[in-house]
């Protein structure tokens, strides 16, 4: 405990507002507070997540996993598990990781995006509706221009991986 209190005296008074990110990178002491207990991160979705997002489901993410993780739960579970590896650098709890590789798993071996966004375009006047078998390639009817519909489905599907992330990491 006097450790602690010594690490947070070391930060200037203008600085105390910016302990928690400081403390966080290892500036200021660990990210404690006085009662001991890590500090629960306050933002749900940051910079550093996006770049881990990205990075684990563009770069890390092979030809073969792309294209074979809807067709395939094998291709599927490699992809998930690659993944999770960028989010380690968060040091999150087990339960953490494991809704998030789980969820990019479920979300990406059956395409559950698609389903997210025929649901919200349900919202729609009843002209605007269309039932599921007119649109179950992207979720958007097949009247759409392709590349319109794909890009739509590829924002959503990336929405809802960053965002269950994001509540992971700060409830988890």
């Amino acid at each position: 405990m006097r450790f602690l209190r010594r690490q947070t005296r070391r930060c200037s008074a203008s600085n105390r507002a910016a302990y928690s990110i400081a403390a966080n990178l290892g500036r200021c002491g660990p990210a404690m507070r006085a009662t001991g207990k890590k500090q629960r991160r306050k933002e749900l979705i940051t910079a550093d997540q996006i770049v881990a997002h990205a990075i684990g489901d563009y770069i890390a993410q092979s030809d073969w996993m792309a294209n074979e993780k809807t067709k395939r739960s094998m291709a599927a579970l490699c992809h998930a598990l690659s993944y999770g590896v960028p989010f380690l650098f968060f040091r999150p709890s087990l339960t953490a990781m494991a809704i998030i590789v789980v969820s990019h798993f479920a979300i990406d071996r059956w395409r559950l995006a698609r389903y997210v966004v025929w649901a919200k375009n349900q919202m729609a006047p009843k002209a605007w509706r269309y039932p599921w078998a007119d649109c179950e390639a992207t979720g958007y009817h097949k009247d759409r221009p392709a590349w319109l519909s794909v890009w739509l489905l590829i924002i959503a599907d990336n929405i809802l991986h960053v965002a269950i992330n994001g509540l992971a990491l700060r409830w988890l």
